[in-house]
């Protein structure tokens, strides 16, 4: 749990994030990406464009500002990034970068606004925030029938379909369907 004075900066920070959230996280993903252009495969490249992903994320740091003293209210919301964040592999050794990068945009949007006494109550928060996302992803992780992406190799033959790695019953219907569809 943050502590009472993280607690009190960064509530009276919330007001600040409604006014320049966006523009946070536009500087935040253009630092990011210039730093760690290896990411840019992670995300969509179309909602960067449009700045979907922007406000998508100003949003949820806004939430996770208004709701830091009770993130459990958040765990929804929360476990549904999470559920995007597993499916793109997003892994704990991520997080220092964002937060390094979030941090950043706050001082550089900001300037002397920024006071020491807020960037350090938004790295406590931040640091927050991010253990509940690895702590719900670890979880996600765990559940998985495999770890990362699993290779696999699908041959057509005339009646049949070929896997070499041996699927889940879930996924087997989905190869079923298939194989009639193109039937």
């Amino acid at each position: 749990m943050a502590s009472p004075k993280t607690l009190e900066i960064v509530t009276a920070t919330v007001p600040v994030l409604e006014e320049h959230g966006v523009a946070i996280t536009t500087v935040f993903y253009k630092n990011m990406f210039n730093e760690h252009p290896e990411l840019l495969d992670i995300f969509n490249e179309t909602n960067q464009k449009l700045g979907r992903q922007q406000t998508a994320l100003a949003m949820t740091v806004l939430a996770a500002a208004k709701h830091l003293d009770k993130l459990a209210t958040l765990l929804p919301q929360v476990t549904q990034i999470s559920h995007k964040h597993r499916a793109l592999q997003i892994l704990p050794e991520h997080y220092p970068i964002v937060g390094k990068h979030l941090i950043g945009a706050i001082k550089e949007v900001l300037g002397e606004a920024a006071t020491d006494d807020i960037i350090d109550a938004w790295t406590e928060a931040y640091d927050e925030i991010a253990s509940v996302f690895i702590q719900i992803e670890h979880g996600m992780y765990e559940q998985a029938m495999w770890k990362g992406f699993a290779p696999f190799k699908v041959i057509k033959r005339k009646r049949s379909l070929q896997i070499s790695q041996p699927l889940p019953w879930y996924q087997l219907i989905r190869v079923r369907t298939m194989q009639t569809m193109t039937q």
